[in-house]
């Protein structure tokens, strides 16, 4: 997988105050997080309220 030079560069730039060291690390994470918001979207968007 690539990564937009840009935002290569946004995520080494929070590295070193981040939990996460490295950039697979942060990448690995931020999949993590994705994932879990997409498969409990419903759930979101009750807490949310409606439009």
């Amino acid at each position: 997988m690539e990564l937009n030079p840009k935002k290569l560069k946004r995520i080494e730039a929070v590295l070193p105050n981040s939990d996460f060291k490295t950039v697979e690390d942060f990448v690995n994470h931020s999949v993590e997080l994705l994932l879990f918001a997409e498969e409990n979207r419903d759930k979101f968007n009750k807490m949310l309220g409606p439009d």
